[in-house]
């Protein structure tokens, strides 16, 4: 969770250009879920790199409503 792996899925989520397939970003909501549920310490730079608005982005802006229901679960998390 405190790695250049946040990162590297939230810029793979934010970038537009990439036109990313419907399931990776399945995929990586899904992890960044995974990675808040089992983190045992999560940084405040964590925090401030956005993670939270990196899925309230995909949320507002994805037509798909698989991958918003797993955005908002990984938002529960």
């Amino acid at each position: 969770m405190n790695s250049e792996f946040l990162n590297t899925i939230t810029g793979m989520l934010q970038d537009q250009k990439l036109n990313l397939p419907v399931n990776l970003k399945l995929r990586l909501c899904s992890i960044l879920g995974q990675l808040v549920r089992h983190a045992t310490q999560i940084e405040a730079e964590v925090v401030n790199k956005g993670l939270s608005n990196c899925l309230i982005d995909v949320v507002k802006k994805e037509s798909t409503v698989k991958i918003k229901k797993t955005a908002i679960a990984a938002l529960g998390e």
